[in-house]
């Protein structure tokens, strides 16, 4: 699918606030109303995967965010990955390399919790070498392609 550079500037605007009205947008962007939601449909269907919120785990009372990297035996790969797909603490996990196997991005309540997560992943599976690092603060996050200074002429 080839982008415009309209697209482009429709898809960051997006990124910057996707709950703004389509009026506002079209003013923004000097494009149709019409023509912003059959690109919309369009984008729908090819380019956007999922529409959702960010939250802020800190005031849902989940302090402890973690970003862990483990690698596994080659026959466990799959045992695993279904685990951690099914884990409702894991919010995003990353098939890596570089001698590692899965980012796990870990969210519980407390290091206790954390804590309780790592000693059931290595009972269950034989870990081979993990790393992780706890996640203080946001900084930037999910901005990429909001700037609109930064969106490519072509792609």
């Amino acid at each position: 699918m080839e982008l415009s550079q309209k697209d482009f500037q429709l898809i960051a605007s997006l990124r910057k606030n996707n709950r703004q009205k389509l009026t506002k947008l079209s003013r923004e962007l000097r494009m149709p109303v019409k023509k912003i939601q059959e690109k919309l449909q369009k984008y729908n269907d090819k380019i956007i995967s999922k529409h959702t919120i960010l939250l802020n785990f800190d005031k849902l009372g989940f302090m402890t965010r973690t970003n862990i990297i483990i690698a596994v035996k080659s026959e466990d790969k799959n045992k695993i990955q279904d685990f951690l797909v099914k884990h409702p603490e894991v919010n995003n996990l990353y098939q890596v390399n570089n001698g590692y196997d899965f980012l796990i991005e870990l969210i519980t309540r407390n290091d206790e919790q954390l804590d309780i997560f790592m000693q059931n992943l290595e009972t269950e599976f034989d870990i081979k070498r993990k790393d992780f690092q706890y996640i203080l603060k946001d900084i930037k996050r999910e901005m990429f392609i909001a700037n609109k200074l930064l969106i490519p002429d072509k792609i």
